[in-house]
């Protein structure tokens, strides 16, 4: 992986800091991770996922938005299924 690795100019995402980008084999997350979402103020031990209870299509589209502002590269929202 690491003679693959390429050093891509950063932007808002890296702080203008430029950053290794490599090709990844994930061996050990074969399936998607489950959604959870909590609210770390009120239940900092996370015992109460509020994901049942929450509107997905929003919390996604805010996500994708602060990720736009924040100039992620195109891999973090394929990661990140958005």
């Amino acid at each position: 992986q690491l003679e693959k690795a390429e050093l891509v100019n950063g932007g808002r995402f890296t702080n203008g800091l430029p950053c290794l980008k490599m090709p990844m084999n994930n061996y050990f997350l074969q399936m998607k991770a489950e959604d959870h979402l909590f609210n770390l103020k009120d239940d900092p031990e996370q015992k109460n996922d509020l994901i049942s209870t929450a509107d997905l299509k929003e919390l996604k589209n805010s996500l994708r938005k602060a990720l736009k502002d924040a100039d992620a590269p195109e891999e973090e929202f394929l990661r990140l299924g958005i």
